[in-house]
């Protein structure tokens, strides 16, 4: 077991009621992100995929059409960014949830999305306690199948010294 699990495993496995018919889809270039977001989320009691950038996640969300209930979008990445993905993904599902993911301050290719209705902003390194709240939030919003917004977990694993 990895260090990354250990951490992980003492949350609640099951999730919360619900949770299970929710899809998250996950959007990171950085591998340590996308796996500790979807190992977490998948341990929270979600569905997740993962895609390593905007182009592979329109694709997913395109293959896979009424699937995903929410998405978690990085700002920066190669091939398509996040404000590109934003847009690709909302022209499928005009209300998709969003949470989107920086370790840098918004910028304006991510400010004209941030602040739009189902849309929210963490900002790295972040708690995942954060980011499951802030999902929940959105999901709750729309009318998703997550619980309503609780306390945030007791999970306060930060991601350090990623900023981007």
């Amino acid at each position: 077991m990895s260090a990354m699990e250990g951490l992980l495993l003492h949350r609640n496995p099951g999730g919360a009621v619900g949770r299970s018919a929710t899809w998250v889809l996950v959007v990171d270039d950085k591998v340590v992100v996308r796996d500790l977001l979807e190992r977490f989320l998948v341990l929270e009691g979600y569905k997740v995929m993962s895609a390593a950038d905007g182009l592979e996640a329109v694709r997913l969300f395109q293959a896979h059409p009424g699937t995903f209930q929410a998405a978690i979008l990085d700002v920066l990445m190669p091939r398509m960014d996040g404000r590109d993905t934003f847009y690709a993904l909302r022209q499928v599902d005009p209300m998709l949830p969003v949470l989107i993911m920086s370790g840098f301050a918004p910028g304006e290719r991510a400010d004209e999305i941030i602040g739009r209705p189902g849309t929210n902003f963490i900002h790295k390194p972040f708690v995942l306690g954060d980011v499951l709240l802030r999902l929940e939030q959105l999901l709750a919003q729309r009318g998703g199948t997550a619980a309503p917004p609780a306390a945030a977990p007791t999970t306060t694993l930060r991601l350090e010294g990623i900023t981007d």
